[in-house]
């Protein structure tokens, strides 16, 4: 039977399958016994290991942690990974999030994209090729369901460490056709900065608060400003600077003013598509004292020689790129601050042929010498595999037979997919060209037709990939 046909006779059964599991709640929640992110991720996980026994596959679960499901006998392994857990459902939905509801032909609820749709759809594949007898006896093909890919990956963490058969190569569904073959490297981190009181500061930061996270640009930042000694005079010539600054201003005092700026929020990927409103903000401050002629707070000061507006890491000598990923970005997401510290929240995308150690090693060297401490959360190495790779040229032409799609080609992206959590795993799919992603939004949604398309397209990758 063709592969076309098949998905058409089996579609009802994919759809079903995709809206049971659409309709199981599988936030992270409250660790228990043998669940160790929740009842619901517990559940989402039996339900798919349920279905590939039934379908005919063998199945192991790593605890809760991570679970198998496999066909074939062969020591050549073939992976497909993805995950069954999803972030919360969110506000602005026309429907519930977790329950899935078809409207016009059309799946909607979290996780129909990420990553439920297409590891129902992976499954199905898998069915196809089993039933056809196209797995080769020295191949097998392993669906690896990962259980907390949305927060700290603890879930592939966990089975990494266990299982003895990683596969060598794999199809990882948590991205965009028709192939992702290169992801910059991301670096997690926090700035400390020592706050210092001198004789010869006359203004103060209070307080200064901004940003919702460091993968986010901020859209507001706050802080509010105290003074000594200025007279009445100077006080004056700072509200009338800030009457010309797009900021909002409140005096509260006859020696306190509190300031407001409203930014544009984007993600991490492209902080130049947005405003950063803590950028804005410390610029605003620098600029009025050099206006009123008194010395602002250091932190005000460091921040501008070491960050200021840039996006690109310019001010620390950190302005590099390359064909395949483009620049390196920088982005302070978020800002706390504690009696005697200022944090800084950041991230940066570096491109993929650069050197991981090299970046750090300039930016500390720079960062000590402006009184900030380095502090990293996490590193994610690049992603980049030639294009004449065997996957990446395999699943190009599975996408491309299926689709008829000949002009789109291979992605490099700033973001970060699953596919860094095995070697030599390329994400692919489910999300096509131009397609609108709702990934994390409201109303997530994957249409039937693209569900019959994504089914052909895997059972063609996976094919290929045996065939090698």
């Amino acid at each position: 039977m063709k592969a076309k046909h098949f998905v058409q006779e089996n579609l009802t059964s994919i759809t079903e399958d995709i809206c049971k599991l659409v309709s199981i709640n599988t936030v992270n929640d409250t660790a228990r016994p043998g669940k160790p992110f929740g009842d619901g991720i517990d559940k989402g996980l039996k339900f798919l290991l349920k279905i590939g026994k039934e379908l005919g596959f063998d199945t192991n679960n790593f605890d809760g942690y991570v679970g198998e499901i496999s066909i074939g006998s062969g020591n050549e392994t073939i992976g497909i990974l993805g995950h069954v857990d999803v972030v919360e459902g969110g506000d602005g939905w026309k429907t519930d999030p977790f329950q899935a509801t078809v409207i016009s032909e059309t799946i909607y609820g979290r996780g129909t994209v990420d990553d439920k749709g297409p590891l129902i759809c992976s499954l199905y594949a898998m069915k196809y090729l089993k039933e056809q007898g196209m797995i080769p006896s020295n191949k097998k093909i392993k669906m690896i369901i990962g259980t907390d890919e949305e927060r700290t990956w603890q879930g592939i963490n966990y089975y990494k460490e266990r299982s003895n058969d990683i596969p060598k190569s794999s199809i990882v569904v948590d991205g965009n056709f028709p192939i992702i073959y290169c992801e910059k490297g991301l670096i997690d981190f926090n700035l400390h900065y020592k706050r210092k009181k001198t004789d010869k500061e006359k203004i103060f930061i209070n307080y200064l608060k901004g940003g919702t996270g460091r993968n986010v640009v901020p859209a507001e930042a706050e802080c509010e400003l105290s003074w000594d000694d200025l007279n009445e005079s100077d006080v004056n010539k700072i509200l009338e600077f800030l009457c010309g600054e797009d900021i909002f201003t409140e005096r509260r005092s006859k020696d306190k003013l509190y300031l407001k700026v409203k930014g544009i929020a984007t993600h991490a990927v492209n902080p130049e598509k947005g405003k950063n409103a803590l950028s804005e903000l410390l610029q605003i401050l620098k600029n009025l004292s050099e206006y009123i002629g008194f010395t602002a707070n250091a932190f005000i000061e460091d921040y501008n020689r070491a960050i200021g507006s840039s996006c690109h890491g310019e001010l620390l000598g950190l302005e590099m790129e390359d064909k395949e990923s483009g620049k390196l970005t920088f982005n302070v997401g978020r800002v706390s601050m504690k009696s005697k510290e200022i944090m800084l929240e950041c991230n940066i995308r570096y491109p993929a042929t650069c050197a991981y150690q090299n970046i750090c090693e300039q930016m500390k060297q720079e960062l000590n010498i402006l009184n900030f401490e380095y502090e990293e959360v996490d590193h994610l190495l690049p992603i980049f595999l030639e294009q004449n790779d065997t996957i990446v040229k395999e699943l190009m032409r599975a996408y491309q037979e299926v689709t008829n799609d000949f002009n789109t080609p291979p992605l490099a992206i700033g973001g970060a997919t699953y596919a860094r959590a095995l070697e030599h795993a390329v994400a692919f799919g489910p999300i096509f060209p131009g397609q609108e992603d709702l990934t994390h939004e409201a109303n997530e949604n994957i249409s039937i037709s693209d569900v019959e398309v994504i089914t052909e397209i895997y059972i063609e990758g996976l094919l290929r990939l045996l065939e090698q």
